[in-house]
């Protein structure tokens, strides 16, 4: 089971992690989304990160998502 990024990635290999990773990221929320959120009086949204979001920290052999590679 993967239930997590670093496993997601080590089950699937780098390349296809990072192919389906991206996919994922450019549609898991859109604009219908925010503008749902809006209408309904919101005006902030949290958005969790990784610290893995900052590419240079990933060290070799780490199996994190890499979206400029993917």
């Amino acid at each position: 089971m993967m239930s997590d990024d670093w496993s997601c990635v080590q089950s699937l290999g780098q390349e296809a992690a990072n192919a389906a990773f991206k996919k994922h990221w450019s549609s898991w929320i859109t604009q219908a989304d925010i503008s749902r959120i809006k209408s309904y009086g919101l005006n902030t949204i949290r958005i969790s990160l990784g610290y893995w979001m900052t590419e240079d920290l990933i060290l070799p052999g780490e199996f994190y998502p890499i979206l400029a590679r993917g």
